[in-house]
């Protein structure tokens, strides 16, 4: 679809509407989601979850929340350097990778849900980073960065949503409690909500596509990206076999993980 205006005048597709009941909002700041991860979660999410980790299974819920308001992006991002430095001196990690997403210089969440004007087509979307708190929330034990967006194909009717796990780090005190699986629980069901909101508001007819993509340095990043795959396919089943939208052609989404 070629845009004949500017792709900042345009209206997004996606309305708060379509997000009802749903456990990710559309609000004023974009997609909101703020909500505790438990061993109820972590058992409808995954299978054998004892198997993980015995100290994971009951461990108590991790409040994950979307963009938050406290702490800032530039204060979280200098918490978690000062906390690798002080309990993990020797490991070299780039706490801040990509943390202010691709578009944006300053160290500041992105609120804002709307049209994207890098591209041709109708596409719409965010930068999300999911911060998770322990008992204290004044002291974030880690975060999810993720890219999301809807293209939109109105000559094809097509839609296309894009999921892309970009970077998943917990303090290293914190690592090997199953906190970095809390945080991709919470994304996964963003993205599975990302996915129903858009089924509610594309028109009669559109085909639904979609694409999971990360590049990862890492085997344990594969596999959260396979996860979040795997927990999007599930929903792409649902609505299929119980979505009320007949003429709605959902496609199951691709995934694109490598190093």
């Amino acid at each position: 679809m070629r845009i004949t205006k500017s792709l900042r005048s345009q209206k997004p597709l996606l309305r708060r509407e379509h997000f009802h009941a749903l456990a990710t909002q559309l609000t004023e700041t974009g997609i909101s989601f703020s909500s505790w991860i438990g061993p109820e979660d972590r058992e409808w999410m995954l299978v054998d979850v004892e198997e993980i980790d015995p100290r994971f299974a009951e461990r108590p819920p991790t409040k994950v929340v979307v963009n938050p308001r406290r702490p800032s992006l530039k204060a979280l991002e200098a918490h978690l350097r000062q906390q690798q430095r002080h309990q993990s001196p020797g490991e070299h990690i780039n706490v801040g990778y990509r943390l202010e997403g691709r578009e944006r210089k300053r160290r500041v969440y992105d609120r804002t849900w709307a049209v994207k004007a890098d591209s041709d087509e109708m596409c719409e979307g965010q930068d999300l980073v999911a911060v998770a708190f322990a008992l204290d929330p004044m002291q974030p034990l880690g975060y999810f960065s993720i890219e999301v967006e809807v293209a939109l194909d109105c000559e094809e009717c097509r839609a296309d949503v894009r999921i892309e796990p970009v970077l998943v780090y917990v303090t290293p005190r914190r690592r090997g409690y199953g906190y970095g699986i809390d945080l991709s629980i919470a994304c996964a069901r963003i993205c599975q909500d990302l996915l129903e909101a858009t089924y509610r508001a594309v028109p009669p007819g559109t085909t639904i596509t979609g694409l999971v993509y990360a590049d990862y340095e890492s085997d344990g990043g594969e596999k959260i990206d396979g996860f979040i795959h795997d927990c999007v396919s599930v929903k792409v089943d649902l609505l299929r076999d119980c979505g009320r939208r007949r003429s709605i052609d959902l496609i199951h989404f691709e995934l694109d993980a490598g190093r």
